[in-house]
């Protein structure tokens, strides 16, 4: 196993922690807007990985039994099909007061079991930011610096604070600090520019986005904010220059359109600008909508989307400091609390999947595809714990429904061919859709699929090549050497 540092958006602010993930070695993995600044794009969060574990009947000796072992009961004694999940039980009526209290006590946990861990004491920042009390929110924040001076999270919290306080020179201070560790972080860039812009110095405001822009981490926001500095200098050529740019990479920018507007119309192009004006009306009165009905649940709902972050961040970190069980039961809370949550889910099916739970597994999965019934990872998941159980035709129909959905997705080509591997049945179709997954990502357990069906199809010289490639990239790669081994001795 190891840790990876993930970044990625949820509950509405940004969460950066150590993601726990299950080495790629038959195992699953996801990660859900791994290492963005901004707020993640419309792609689907996706496994990796699809091969699981079942042997099939051992009566000659074959590359397939060698690799793959049989898994264990399910934790719920079922071998079969979904169980129930045990849910924690919420109040009704489900108060803020009551989801600030349970994010308070996980809070609490993590800071005072892992003090220098600066994730667990980002989380207990957050519940304070919740609460209302920032300034001991400030106070953990700083503290975070301490543990890790480059810390982004912290800076960004902080500036944030310092700007609704007012504190302009102090925030802008502390964002060029962070920027100086982070000159690609979006968020920190587009804060000193708005601080910038607040002050009227408007060449700074340009040369902080343009720098961004040079670095290749330019946002809508960002050139928004330029743009309003070259409408002050009444440089409308260049701000409309950086708006249709602005808008072309978020078309429903309403600010922007109406910002366009402004600048064609003094640029002399009405046709344009009428036609931007359009396009922001349609917008605004959206928007207008949007806003209604949020105000109509925003409180306690916001505070439930945060909360639901906070165990779900603190599930992160307990599995990271090897307490699986008290992660479920914090995976469990976040997706009991959210119940469109996607990224406790798929937390709970890559604990699952790693704990050999596959009963267990499927639940989640079945909510995550009622979630996102067009997301192909979700099927995915899906195939790998029904091949965990050696159903092999609903591993079979649940690769296909994936590809269906993405016909240039990798894991599931590889999950197919296993299935069909495991199944004794279809082996040059398994080798051909070995072949086309290691095509799409050339990964070491692709690779050993793809020996594995070499061998059954008793091309013993391809199959020892592809074992080699799976050690060039991984040297430890368990399943490589095992089957490594039968290659040489049979065994």
């Amino acid at each position: 196993m190891r840790t990876e540092n993930i970044k990625f958006e949820t509950g509405g602010f940004r969460r950066s922690f150590v993601f726990f993930a299950i080495a790629p070695v038959l195992g699953l993995v996801f990660c859900s807007g791994c290492g963005q600044d901004e707020s993640s794009d419309s792609r689907h969060s996706t496994y990796s990985v699809p091969v699981a574990s079942a042997r099939p009947e051992k009566q000659t000796p074959s590359a397939t039994a060698a690799v793959w072992e049989p898994a264990p009961s399910d934790q719920s004694g079922e071998s079969q099909g979904t169980v129930p999940i045990k849910w924690p039980k919420l109040p009704s009526p489900l108060t803020g007061d009551w989801m600030k209290e349970q994010g308070h006590h996980v809070a609490d946990e993590l800071a005072q079991k892992f003090p220098n861990d600066v994730y667990a004491q980002h989380v207990h920042a957050q519940v304070y930011r919740l609460s209302g009390d920032t300034e001991e929110a400030l106070k953990i924040w700083h503290h975070c610096l301490e543990l890790k001076k480059d810390f982004l999270p912290a800076y960004e919290e902080i500036v944030q604070i310092l700007v609704r306080r007012g504190d302009h020179a102090q925030a802008e201070k502390m964002a060029r600090q962070g920027l100086a560790f982070h000159p690609r972080a979006v968020s920190l860039r587009n804060l000193l520019a708005s601080i910038l812009l607040e002050q009227g110095r408007l060449d700074e405001v340009i040369t902080t986005v343009l720098a961004g822009r040079a670095l290749g981490t330019e946002s809508p926001e960002g050139l928004f904010l330029a743009a309003q500095a070259y409408q002050r200098k009444q440089q409308h050529d260049r701000a409309r220059e950086v708006l249709e740019e602005a808008v072309r990479l978020r078309p429903e920018f309403t600010q922007a359109h109406y910002a366009l507007a402004v600048s064609l119309a003094r640029l002399g192009d009405q046709a344009g600008a009428q036609r931007h004006r359009e396009i922001f009306q349609k917008l605004k009165e959206r928007d207008q909508q949007a806003n209604a009905a949020i105000l109509r649940v925003e409180s306690d709902e916001f505070v439930r989307r945060t909360v639901a972050g906070i165990f779900q961040q603190a599930g992160v970190i307990f599995s990271n400091h090897g307490l699986p069980e008290r992660a479920e039961e914090c995976w469990l809370m976040g997706a009991a609390l959210s119940p469109k949550d996607v990224v406790c889910r798929q937390a709970l099916v890559v604990l699952y999947q790693q704990q050999r739970r596959p009963a267990a597994g499927l639940a989640i999965v079945e909510e995550l595809v009622g979630l996102e019934p067009r997301n192909p990872s979700h099927r995915v998941a899906e195939g790998v714990f029904y091949l965990q159980i050696q159903n092999f035709e609903k591993a079979i129909d649940s690769f296909k429904q994936a590809l269906a959905l993405d016909p240039k997705m990798d894991a599931a080509y590889a999950g197919l061919a296993q299935a069909y591997l495991q199944k004794k049945e279809n082996l040059e179709e398994a080798r051909r859709l070995a072949e086309t997954a290691v095509q799409l990502s050339p990964q070491p357990d692709y690779f050993v699929v793809l020996a594995v069906a070499s061998a059954e199809l008793g091309d013993w010289e391809q199959a020892r090549r592809n074992v080699e490639k799976a050690l060039a990239i991984n040297p430890s790669h368990d399943l490589a050497r095992k089957l490594a081994r039968f290659l040489q001795h049979g065994i």
